[in-house]
C-alpha cells in the first residue's frame, strides 16, 4: 500500500515493478536474498524515483522493525577478467561521507575501476565544469595597464573622428592582379576585424577580401600605423603568455599571421612617415621650435583623422550589411566607444535576468 501511487499490477513472490511518470521512471524492489532487499531505478532521473522508493523502505524498517540494523550498499558494476562482473559494493554512508569532504573519484578495491562519487548517488554524471581561465601573471598586469594608460589618447582621437564602426583591425597584401584584364594592376588585401576589448583585444569573425589600385593604401597609411602601435605589445604579451589570446586560434588567425600582418602595417605606415618628413624643408631649431612641434602634431593628427575616415568608407563598402563581424558598439564608464564581440558583450551589458 506504501507504493500503490506507483503499482502497475505487476508483481510476484518476493518483488514489484513500478512506474513513475515523473522521468518516465520504472524502478524494482525485490528480495533477492532473506537479508538482502534490492532496488533498481532506471530513468533519465533516476535519483528521483530512487529516493522516494529508498525513504519509503527506511521508513517501513523504523515502523515494523524497531531497532533493525541494515546497511544500504551500492554495487561497483564493474568487471574483473574476461567480463566477471565485480561483485564489490560501496557503502551508502561511506560514499556520503567522501561527498562531503569533495573526494570525487573513488577506485574499486576489487576491480579497480574509478567511480564518480556522485554518479554512484545519484545515478547519472554531474555536468563537467568549465575550466577557469588562466589568471595574469602579475607582470603581465604591469604591461597591459601600461599599455592601456598610454593607448587612451589614441582611442580619443579615433572616437571624436570615428565612431560608428569599429577601428581596430589588421590588414595583409595577398596578391597583385598583374594578370586580371579586370582589375589591371590592382592589388588583393585581406582584412580582419579586431574585438576592441581592453586587456583581451583579438581577431573576431570572418575576414573580407577586397581589390584595390596601386597605391590607395597610402590614403590609409597613417590610420594603419596607429593600429600597428595598438597592436604590437597586443602581439609581445600574447607570445609570453599563448593561452590568455585563445579566441586568437578559435578565429582561425594563427599568431605568425597576425605578426606578418602587424609588421606590414607598420612598413606602409612608416615609409608614409618617411615620405612625408622627406618632403619637408628642415629648419633650424629656435624660439619658435615648441609652435613647430605643435603644428607637427596638429598635422599628424589631421592626417589620422583622414585616413581613418578612409579606412570607415572602405568598411562601409565591403560590407554593405553593416555587420562588422558581429561586434557591437559599447560605451565604457569612461566615455570610450569601443567594438567588443559577443563573448565579452555581456561584460558590458549583461541584459535583464532570467526569470
Amino acid at each position: 500500500m506504501r507504493t500503490h501511487r506507483f503499482d502497475t499490477n505487476l508483481r510476484w513472490r518476493k518483488g514489484i515493478f513500478l512506474t513513475h511518470n515523473e522521468y518516465e521512471s520504472e524502478g524494482i524492489l525485490e528480495l533477492v536474498a532473506p537479508t538482502r532487499l534490492h532496488l533498481a531505478v532506471r530513468a533519465s532521473q533516476p535519483n528521483y524515483l530512487f529516493t522516494l522508493l529508498r525513504d519509503t523502505a527506511k521508513h517501513l524498517f523504523r515502523e515494523r522493525w524497531p531497532g533493525l540494523k541494515y546497511q544500504e550498499e551500492i554495487p561497483c558494476g564493474g568487471e574483473l577478467s574476461e567480463g566477471i562482473p565485480c561483485l564489490e559494493h560501496f557503502t551508502f554512508a561511506g560514499l556520503e561521507r567522501c561527498q562531503e569532504k569533495n573526494i570525487l573519484i573513488l577506485p574499486c578495491s576489487e576491480c579497480a575501476k574509478t567511480h564518480n562519487v556522485h554518479e554512484l548517488l545519484t545515478g547519472f554524471t554531474p555536468p563537467s565544469l568549465p575550466v577557469p581561465p588562466p589568471s595574469l601573471p602579475e607582470e603581465v598586469k604591469a604591461q597591459l595597464a601600461d599599455i592601456q594608460a598610454a593607448l587612451r589618447g589614441m582611442w580619443q582621437i579615433m572616437d571624436a573622428e570615428v565612431d560608428d564602426c569599429p577601428r581596430l583591425f589588421t590588414l595583409e597584401e595577398t596578391g597583385r592582379n598583374a594578370f586580371d584584364p579586370r582589375r589591371l594592376g590592382g592589388v588583393s588585401y585581406r582584412l580582419q576585424l579586431w574585438c576592441e576589448h581592453p586587456g583581451l583585444r583579438h581577431p573576431c569573425g570572418q575576414h573580407y577580401t577586397f581589390n584595390r589600385p596601386h597605391g590607395w593604401i597610402q590614403s590609409t597609411a597613417s590610420h594603419l600605423h596607429t593600429v600597428a602601435k595598438i597592436l604590437r605589445p597586443v602581439l609581445a604579451i600574447a607570445g609570453a603568455s599563448p593561452t590568455l589570446f585563445s579566441p586568437m586560434a578559435e578565429s582561425g588567425a594563427s599568431l605568425e599571421r597576425i605578426e606578418a600582418a602587424v609588421t606590414f602595417m607598420e612598413e606602409i605606415g612608416s615609409a608614409a612617415n618617411a615620405a612625408t618628413a622627406a618632403r619637408k624643408t628642415p629648419e633650424a631649431q629656435g624660439p619658435d621650435s615648441n609652435t613647430e612641434q605643435d603644428t607637427a602634431t596638429k598635422t599628424a593628427t589631421t592626417a589620422d583623422g583622414a585616413s581613418l575616415r578612409q579606412f570607415r568608407a572602405l568598411l562601409f563598402e565591403i560590407d554593405n550589411n553593416r555587420k562588422f563581424s558581429s561586434l557591437r558598439r559599447v560605451r565604457t564608464p569612461a566615455g570610450d566607444t569601443l567594438w567588443i564581440c559577443p563573448k565579452h558583450y555581456p561584460e558590458y551589458d549583461p541584459g535583464l535576468p532570467t526569470l
